[in-house]
């Protein structure tokens, strides 16, 4: 064969080859990520739900082992770089596929920008900037915030079952008002609140 036979051959042969592995990636065998996204959703408000939790345990004064607070932290940074991961290979698929970036990428904004404000109480308490002790208004803003983060969570699993929250075993007597960490704890409470709006507009 001549040169531009050859040439002629390998590039007809890489068209079809081109358009067998589309139209089979395309319409028999999709696997778009837009189909996986709730379960990377739901793993963020997990593990951004026991994080809070954890903060609030060592906020009321009950005993948070030190590796406790690692593994919570830990699940958080995961679940947040799976989730963002899983947001950028739906943003390279084709349009009609990706369901709802708009408000996908606002979800990931909130949860990272909660978790950075726990992350920074939690440093403070464990290198003994704050004391424990959590005034009763302070304490009710991060119950709130937990029961946003929880909806969230039921709207995505109707399965999750519900927490009733209790009162701490053993609550430290409440330190003296902080007006910092109030402040941050009703912005966390304002976050919350943001991302079960933002649940809300994913599932439509």
């Amino acid at each position: 064969m001549g040169y531009v036979q050859v040439v002629e051959e390998r590039v007809f042969d890489t068209v079809l080859g081109c358009l067998i592995a589309f139209l089979t990636g395309y319409l028999l065998f999709p696997n778009w990520e837009s189909g996986q996204l709730h379960d990377h959703l739901k793993a963020v408000l997990r593990a951004n739900l026991h994080y809070l939790r954890t903060l609030q345990e060592a906020l009321v004064g009950s005993p948070v082992a030190l590796v406790d607070y690692k593994l919570a932290r830990k699940d958080v940074y995961v679940s947040s770089a799976n989730l963002g991961a899983a947001f950028q290979r739906m943003m390279s698929e084709p349009r009609g596929k990706q369901h709802r970036p708009t408000e996908v990428h606002e979800f990931v904004v909130l949860n990272h920008i909660l978790s950075s404000n726990v992350a920074s109480i939690s440093s403070a308490m464990l290198a003994g900037e704050m004391r424990p002790g959590l005034p009763a208004a302070s304490l009710k803003a991060l119950r709130q915030a937990q029961q946003a983060l929880h909806r969230s969570l039921r709207r995505l699993d109707p399965q999750e079952p519900e927490v009733v929250p209790t009162e701490p075993a053993t609550p430290t007597p409440p330190a003296m008002p902080d007006a910092q960490l109030n402040e941050q704890l009703e912005f966390i409470q304002k976050v919350s609140s943001d991302i079960s709006k933002v649940t809300e507009s994913v599932l439509r």
